[in-house]
């Protein structure tokens, strides 16, 4: 899955991670079906998106932080291109993967 990102600064030598901040818009290229874009952080932070197939509607999820420090975790699920919408107010990192 592609992804290009708006209003994030992509870290360095780091594949699929960018610093937020604020909000940043997460560009996802046509994954030719449906998948599941996961994004992980060790802050809170939000995401709002497009639900998939023909719904009519968007979601938003506010993560926090496991309990066991593993951090935030976020997932969307994807079948076309879409935007996400990653919100975080004091700044975070963000780490893209798929399941």
């Amino acid at each position: 899955m592609r992804a290009a990102t708006t209003g994030a600064t992509r870290r360095p030598g780091a594949t699929g991670q960018f610093v937020v901040d604020g909000r940043c818009e997460l560009r996802v290229a046509d994954p030719g079906g449906l998948r599941t874009l996961v994004l992980r952080g060790p802050q809170a932070f939000s995401v709002r998106a497009t639900a998939p197939g023909d719904a009519e509607f968007t979601v938003t999820d506010e993560v926090e932080p496991a309990a066991d420090g593993s951090g935030a975790v976020a997932r969307v699920a994807v079948d076309r291109a879409t935007t996400v919408l990653v919100s975080c107010p004091a700044g975070c990192l963000v780490t893209i993967a798929r399941d």
